[in-house]
């Protein structure tokens, strides 16, 4: 019996541990995040599809800015500075606001705007018409100090990722398009056909279906686990395989079936399949003043507010008044048909009556004549 007491008792002791730790990690979601620095540069949006299925890291708790700094701290150099890409933007449809925290930047993880870091090493450009991005200046000295800073989004940075506990994630140093020469692209012909060629014995079970709507598959030469599918409207999207199903770069299954369904015009497949808003005053320049980019379409804005410029006019309501336009002429000109076609009839019908009547007139005063003739 005083052999098996302190037996229990250590028994207990381990189970109370072990609820103790799980319910740790249950209570707190960041201890099941890990977060990857990347050595390659790459633009804000090639860093976020390298990323996949994870995301750029945030900043929204003391938590996360705590071990951000103790990932740099393990992998920057003893000194000297560098600029990391986080997942901080601001889009067209948003302004520049210097009373807020982030200036206007939201996370591309959730559109949110909390963050325990906001110190800004200098003032972000005020616009509200250009996509600006915001990344980490990291200064090593003593010790890690941190700041944000705005910049465009073209710009070649090294990339922080933040991914969930056991999800795959391989970083790949290449370009996430295979140049169109690669010999393991395959072609269809020029017109879709029902039989697709599946990747042949070395794919594994990650197969090619058989769907007309795809054009091509472009495997990457360097990780079988990962391919582009091109569309026949030139969409061109990243799939990876990393449990025997492709997936898309948030890591949701792939439909075939459906993965190159056209967008809705103003709207474009991103890498993931996803219709996301075509920014047409980041592509080129529609318009002669500002450009206001808007969900589906965009906006010219004056300068000077005036609405007197042809060129500032409202590109979606020129359409409505162009679509309107060629609905009324056409309608103008069957009802001016059918008002000379009344006019016509009626003239007729107006010149039959006169002449039957005429008529009527004649042959009465002529009966008349008759009897005065036949009276003695």
């Amino acid at each position: 019996m005083a052999v098996w007491l302190p037996r229990c008792f250590s028994c207990l002791w381990i189970a109370v541990l072990l609820l103790k730790a799980v319910s740790s990690d249950l209570s707190n979601p960041s201890s099941q995040t890990r977060y990857l620095l990347s050595r390659t540069n790459a633009t804000f949006d090639e860093a976020r599809r390298r990323c996949a299925p994870g995301v750029l890291a945030t900043t929204t708790t003391e938590q996360e800015v705590q071990e951000i700094r103790e990932l740099l701290n393990r992998s920057a150099p003893v000194r000297g500075e560098f600029s990391v890409w986080i997942g901080l933007r601001k889009t067209t449809t948003q302004c520049s606001d210097p009373s807020l925290p982030l200036k206007g930047f939201k996370w591309v993880e959730d559109g949110k705007e909390e963050s325990a870091l906001n110190k800004w090493l200098e003032e972000p450009k005020m616009t509200c018409t250009e996509v600006r991005c915001a990344a980490l200046k990291v200064q090593v000295q003593s010790s890690v100090n941190l700041g944000l800073i705005s910049v465009t989004c073209k710009t070649h940075y090294q990339y922080i990722c933040k991914v969930q506990t056991g999800m795959f994630w391989n970083e790949q140093p290449t370009t996430t398009r295979p140049a169109a020469t690669s010999p393991t692209f395959k072609p269809r012909p020029a017109t879709p056909q029902p039989d697709l060629p599946s990747l042949g014995p070395d794919a594994g079970p990650c197969q090619y279906p058989p769907v007309p709507s795809i054009r091509a598959f472009r495997q990457d030469p360097s990780n079988s686990s990962r391919m582009q599918v091109e569309c026949w409207f030139k969409a061109v999207l990243d799939l990876f395989c990393p449990d025997d199903i492709w997936r898309t770069l948030d890591g949701s299954p792939v439909d075939f079936s459906s993965i190159c369904q056209k967008c809705p015009e103003g709207f474009q497949k991103d890498a993931s399949g996803r219709c996301v808003d075509i920014d047409e005053c980041g592509t080129g320049s529609p318009c002669s003043h500002a450009c206001l980019n808007t969900e589906g379409s965009y906006r010219c804005v004056c300068v000077n507010g005036s609405d007197q410029d042809p060129s500032c006019k409202d590109p979606a309501q020129a359409r409505v008044q162009s679509s309107l336009l060629s609905i009324l002429v056409p309608v103008l000109a069957a009802f001016a048909g059918l008002l000379v076609l009344v006019v016509v009839v009626a003239v007729t019908v107006k010149c039959l009556i006169r002449k039957k009547t005429k008529r009527q007139t004649d042959d009465k005063e002529s009966v008349e004549m008759i009897r005065e003739k036949e009276a003695p």
